[in-house]
């Protein structure tokens, strides 16, 4: 059973993003990858509106 039958595209489309964005921070040093965070946060706090 796929994710998006269970889920609504904008969750799963979270998801993927979500999945992205902590492969994308083990390559990153953690003053980096904390910076990074906050930004996504952010962004997330921003599309919950």
């Amino acid at each position: 059973m796929k994710c998006s039958q269970r889920f609504s595209y904008r969750e799963s489309l979270l998801a993927e993003i979500a999945n992205g964005f902590w492969k994308a921070l083990a390559r990153l040093s953690y003053g980096d990858s904390m910076r990074k965070a906050q930004a996504l946060v952010k962004a997330i706090a921003l599309a919950e509106k």
